[in-house]
């Protein structure tokens, strides 16, 4: 969802404009004021803002950026702009945060298939030394063997490729 706050004749055809080519529902307002209390009340994707009405109302900005969460913010001049500039810049910026959004995660899922691969092999390593300790009661050489082989089968899993782990 995209939130449009746009003080311009052209604002309708704007919000109709950007939902068409983005696919994704468009709510427009026409005051700072309404911005913020749309953005305390739902989630977005991206704050369209008109800089003139920011610059109008300085106190309301702090706001607007302290509710607006993980969406990405773009100031537009519609004065200058034509809305199919606008439009283009809303574009560039979702897709820009759609991957700074996916290098993030890749770069969780690494960190984390690091941490685990490290805990996993310290796992078959002791399971492995303990199994070599003569006289083990046979319950016990049964759990350390259950043991080694979900660590094998936790390291064979973190070996895979991202693609066929994640759903």
């Amino acid at each position: 969802m995209i939130l449009l706050l746009m003080q311009s004749p052209r604002s309708e055809a704007c919000r109709a404009e950007l939902e068409q080519r983005n696919g994704r529902p468009v709510t427009l307002c026409t005051s700072v004021r309404d911005a913020v209390q749309l953005a305390r009340a739902n989630e977005y994707e991206a704050l369209v803002l008109d800089q003139n009405a920011m610059d109008l109302t300085p106190g309301h900005s702090d706001t607007l950026s302290r509710h607006a969460g993980t969406a990405v913010t773009i100031l537009i001049n519609p004065a200058i702009w034509g809305i199919d500039r606008t439009c283009r810049e809303v574009e560039f910026a979702l897709e820009r945060a759609r991957n700074e959004k996916h290098l993030a995660e890749q770069s969780a899922r690494n960190e984390l298939k690091e941490q685990f691969s490290g805990a996993v092999t310290g796992i078959l390593l002791s399971s492995e030394l303990a199994l070599t300790v003569e006289a083990l009661p046979p319950p016990v050489e049964e759990k350390l063997k259950s043991v080694r082989d979900l660590a094998l089968q936790m390291s064979r899993w973190l070996r895979l490729p991202a693609a066929t782990t994640s759903s």
